[in-house]
């Protein structure tokens, strides 16, 4: 009777039991898990006197900001087996020389090196993990712009914006790109990083300049690169391809400015045919429809009162001489039309219904651009689909026209 019994005993040595034991009292790795976008922090540095004053105010400090992503450094945005982890990145605002410091109370063994990851995913070229070479270039350094000035506005006696334009065919451009496009990361879901050797690509950088001392500092706020393309028969078009103002100075016009600035050199180009956007994010996409109607009442080819519905010469003649595409130019002179609407009502709130005018032509036009989604969905829901659509686009037109009506309020049109 002891065959079976036996044998399973002896195939339980206790050496293998016991080591069983000591696994399971070991924490898991996966115990601790921290979020990379809440333990990451960006800084905006310019002197070692910004460092060392971190180390006390934390995150409190104005430039100081977190992350968008961190999906393309860290799997899942999360790493596992830490204790208090913190990652800081400091930033030099000009050069963006970086140093990025990790810290820690705990680490499991199995779990990743999160200093080595940092190092495989960033550009070599773009960071140094030693403090005191970084220190030493934020004392040293003296830091002029890349490529040419094309715009600039006082924000008051001691401070401006400044947009500079660099191309990419240059190597000094090029070096300054890969620091600072690093960011992209952080901030555009799925950015890819610009090929090295494709020179059709325009950065242009947009800079808060600042003088201390008859010195001047510069910080940069943020970037756009534009893609150049043949455009049959014998032009150009330029598309944006990333564009980024980062958190600390969002929601103050500087990316408007930035938008308008491309624009501008586009249309001083004689072979330009129009500027595209590649993938606009809906934040953007608001923007960009608030600085086309700025560019269009700018050179509006015919008076304000006059939009009273879509006509076809207008759209086009809009579209030659801003240089955008035609839903763009739509949804400005839609934004036009709705606002005439307001003003001939004496509505200053959202008017309860627009005339039946309005409602067939702006539903006709998102009908015509939307007709691959209605193909795909049976005849008897197109009616609720289209009406949902048109009242989305209709919340948006309202949101501009009360943008509009400020800015007119502020510099009536000619």
């Amino acid at each position: 009777g002891h065959s079976v019994e036996t044998m399973k005993r002896s195939l339980e040595s206790p050496s293998n039991s016991s080591v069983e034991k000591r696994k399971t009292n070991l924490p898991s790795v996966t115990d601790q898990t921290a979020n990379t976008n809440e333990v990451t922090n960006l800084h905006l540095v310019h002197s070692p006197d910004d460092l060392k004053r971190y180390g006390q105010t934390k995150l409190s400090n104005p430039v100081s900001f977190r992350p968008l992503f961190t999906h393309q450094i860290f799997e899942n945005e999360e790493v596992h087996g830490y204790t208090d982890l913190k990652i800081d990145l400091y930033i030099a605002a000009d050069t963006y020389q970086k140093y990025i410091r990790v810290e820690y109370a705990k680490r499991h063994p199995e779990s990743i090196d999160v200093l080595k990851t940092l190092r495989e995913k960033l550009p070599p070229q773009a960071f140094t993990i030693i403090q005191s070479d970084f220190l030493q270039h934020l004392q040293d350094h003296n830091f002029a712009p890349v490529g040419k000035l094309v715009s600039s506005f006082p924000l008051d006696t001691n401070e401006s914006v400044q947009v500079y334009r660099a191309s990419l065919k240059k190597d000094t451009h090029r070096e300054y790109h890969k620091k600072v496009e690093l960011l992209s990361f952080f901030f555009i879901d799925g950015a890819c990083l610009t090929e090295d050797d494709d020179i059709g690509w325009k950065v242009f950088y947009v800079y808060k300049c600042h003088s201390l001392n008859n010195v001047l500092r510069y910080t940069l706020m943020g970037y756009s690169t534009v893609h150049s393309f043949f455009h049959y028969p014998d032009k150009r078009r330029y598309r944006i391809s990333q564009f980024l103002i980062l958190p600390p100075f969002q929601q103050k016009g500087y990316g408007q400015r930035l938008l308008r600035t491309i624009y501008h050199y586009a249309k001083e180009k004689k072979d330009v045919f129009e500027v595209t956007v590649e993938d606009p994010a809906p934040q953007f996409q608001e923007m960009r429809n608030r600085a086309d109607l700025l560019e269009c009442l700018e050179s509006l080819p015919v008076p304000l009162n006059s939009f009273r519905g879509i006509d076809p010469h207008a759209v086009q003649t809009l579209q030659t001489i801003l240089k955008l595409r035609k839903a763009q130019v739509q949804t400005v002179c839609e934004v036009l039309w709705l606002y005439n609407e307001m003003k001939e009502n004496n509505v200053s709130e959202n008017l309860k219904s627009p005339p039946q005018k309005y409602k067939l032509e702006v539903m006709e036009r998102i009908f015509k651009d939307n007709s691959p989604e209605f193909s795909s969905i049976p005849r008897n829901e197109w009616g609720a689909k289209l009406q949902q659509m048109y009242d989305d686009v209709l919340e948006g037109h309202y949101r501009l026209v009360t943008f509009i009506a400020k800015f007119l309020a502020q510099s009536p049109p000619l």
